[in-house]
């Protein structure tokens, strides 16, 4: 049984849309296996860095810092303890602008001492250890903080504000007059005529007379 043009071309049309999603599922998986290959590179960079670190800190020669009057203090344990516990809060107030208290650089300092066999350490010896793994880039600076940004006043929608009132006891401007004010007066042939505030407005005095008959007060004898 042979085949028609349009069952080939049917055929045709099947296949390649086979061989599209087989493309697709291939480019899929090489990007999660790059990704997977990034995130593993990533993970032993870190691990890399974070052991580079802690080499550093062992092998770094520099003598600790030692007040003289600290150098023959000894305590026992539990207030030695207590006595550097409390010494290094005061340190991290203190210096507060610029000590970052990250758990990394916690632990870098305390095995500075620990490595140094001291066991009594005040916030003197606490801030000298602490600027000189700064300086030496054993410690992590304090990231700076971004600015703040000023809060912008809601704009007031027109509607929301309420038009200036004029006092009572002040005369109203012509411009607010509604347009039924007005008073009834002549024209030039003498017809009544109802005009409106802002016509009498426009008017001069002599207007102002003809229109509503004004005339001179007589004056007394």
């Amino acid at each position: 049984m042979s085949l028609t043009e349009r069952d080939r071309l049917a055929m045709r049309q099947r296949n390649e849309a086979i061989a599209a999603d087989e493309a697709r599922i291939e480019r899929e998986r090489k990007s999660a296996e790059e990704l997977r290959a990034i995130q593993e590179e990533i993970r032993q960079n870190t691990i890399k860095l974070a052991e580079e670190r802690k080499k550093r800190v062992l092998g770094y020669q520099e003598q600790h810092y030692v007040p003289d009057d600290m150098k023959n203090v000894t305590m026992t344990w539990d207030d030695a303890a207590k006595f550097t516990s409390a010494e290094a809060a005061a340190f991290a107030e203190e210096c507060e602008d610029w000590w970052y208290p990250s758990p990394e650089n916690k632990a870098t300092l305390i095995e500075y001492f620990e490595r140094r066999d001291a066991y009594v350490v005040d916030r003197r010896m606490w801030k000298a250890a602490a600027i000189s793994l700064l300086r030496d880039g054993l410690l992590e600076p304090k990231p700076v903080p971004a600015p703040a940004v000023a809060p912008v006043a809601p704009v007031q929608r027109q509607e929301d504000v309420d038009p200036p009132r004029v006092p009572d006891y002040l005369p109203r401007p012509i411009a607010h007059f509604e347009p039924e004010q007005g008073a009834m007066g002549w024209d030039e042939n003498n017809n009544e005529v109802w005009y409106s505030a802002a016509s009498i407005s426009r008017m001069s005095s002599s207007q102002y007379k003809s229109a509503f008959h004004v005339r001179p007060p007589l004056l007394a004898a």
